[in-house]
């Protein structure tokens, strides 16, 4: 799957760049992140393609829930799972 350079949720957009600098936060070195003021989505770059293709749906989930739910409290664990589930549909939906 080729990773978009945006995409909207709720009518609002957000851009997305892979790149080697991606936000840490609380310190920790992040290999993907979403900032929900500035509506962006980065993806660290040195990640082998399938593992930036995953960081992907995760950080759509932290965008979904962050709109649809007015803040992003899923946590890592739940969002981790609720992007790989969708990943897997959208793959056997489109990829086969």
């Amino acid at each position: 799957m080729k990773i978009p350079s945006s995409f909207t949720v709720a009518g609002a957009r957000y851009d997305v760049r892979v790149q080697t600098k991606v936000p840490t936060v609380e310190g920790h070195r992040c290999i993907g992140h979403s900032d929900h003021d500035k509506h962006l989505v980065t993806i660290d770059s040195r990640l082998p393609e399938h593992a930036q293709v995953e960081v992907f749906w995760h950080e759509v989930v932290h965008c979904v829930n962050a709109i649809m739910a007015r803040h992003d409290d899923l946590g890592e664990q739940l969002a981790d799972s609720l992007a790989h589930g969708i990943h897997d549909v959208i793959q056997q939906v489109y990829e086969s």
